[in-house]
């Protein structure tokens, strides 16, 4: 009897640290989940900060840059399509090219 009593408090002395463990460790995911949020809202602001600042200057030299976003997006575009008729065109060359970049950017990275 007394064994099974001696059972009985390890079994329930068990089933509450498995409860205070656990509850730490949704404390600790809640925290690194605000943590994370903090971390996104700095990077945001810290990217919004830097675009304001590099549109500031722009226009204190000139320079629109809406105007200059549009003819980035348009020069993008263009590449975009030659790549894609290009891969149409000729498959296989593209792909020696790609290998070729790929085998030289591995060779460098090596080094």
């Amino acid at each position: 009897m007394a064994e099974l009593n001696r059972a009985r408090r390890m079994a329930q002395s068990a089933e509450s640290t498995a409860e205070s463990a656990q509850d730490a460790v949704m404390s600790m995911a809640s925290d690194v989940r605000d943590n994370i949020a903090d971390v996104g809202a700095s990077v945001t602001r810290t990217a919004q900060d830097a675009i304001g600042s590099v549109s500031r200057r722009m226009k204190d030299a000139g320079v629109d840059p809406d105007v200059m976003a549009d003819a980035a997006k348009k020069q993008a575009s263009k590449l975009q399509q030659a790549v894609e008729e290009e891969l149409r065109e000729r498959p296989v060359r593209t792909l020696a090219i790609a290998a070729a970049v790929g085998l030289f950017v591995g060779l460098m990275t090596t080094r």
